[in-house]
């Protein structure tokens, strides 16, 4: 998986999460529930980061998707300071 498209999957993570957050609002663990799996897709987005800027990883990452207008598509692209 591309370092884009990593780190597009971990923010698709933690939006579901926020949607389970609100489904178990009212149970006992939770807190305990949410804030480990934060923990893991945050420490997933991190191990992408890292290993795009130490050099692991290809110089530019870009991944096109087709959302937004039908000839334009929303480009991502990973640099130095997205990395970052």
């Amino acid at each position: 998986m591309s370092a884009v498209g990593l780190q597009l999957v971990c923010v698709a993570g933690l939006l579901g999460l926020a949607v389970l957050a609100i489904a178990l609002s009212r149970g006992k663990h939770a807190t305990a529930i949410i804030y480990g799996a934060t923990m893991v897709i945050s420490l997933a987005a991190l191990a992408g980061s890292l290993r795009w800027l130490l050099g692991g990883a290809p110089n530019a990452t870009v991944l096109t998707l087709p959302i937004g207008l039908p000839w334009l598509g929303a480009h991502f692209r990973m640099d130095a300071l997205a990395g970052f």
